[in-house]
């Protein structure tokens, strides 16, 4: 309460969103790792390389998951929309 009683509003407000960004941040990399590690345990095959196991994947640019293959970076280029 001290905190709140020597700042103004705007600034709690923007503390508090600060926080809340970071916790995001930490849970959505958490889901990625248990996502992750679960569907691998599936054993799950790619389907275009036949190689490469699939894996829940969250896009860079807005977050939503996709399947897609731990090949990526030799070259498979598979993916499925799932979010």
């Amino acid at each position: 309460m001290e905190y709140a009683k020597n700042k103004d509003t705007g600034e709690i407000i923007s503390a508090v969103n600060d926080m809340t960004a970071q916790i995001d941040k930490k849970i959505n990399e958490a889901k990625n790792i248990i996502f992750s590690k679960n569907f691998d345990k599936l054993g799950e095959r790619c389907p275009e390389c036949g190689a490469g196991i699939l894996r829940i994947v969250n896009r860079r640019s807005d977050g939503h998951p996709f399947l897609g293959c731990s090949n990526y970076k030799q070259g498979c280029k598979y993916s499925l929309n799932i979010g």
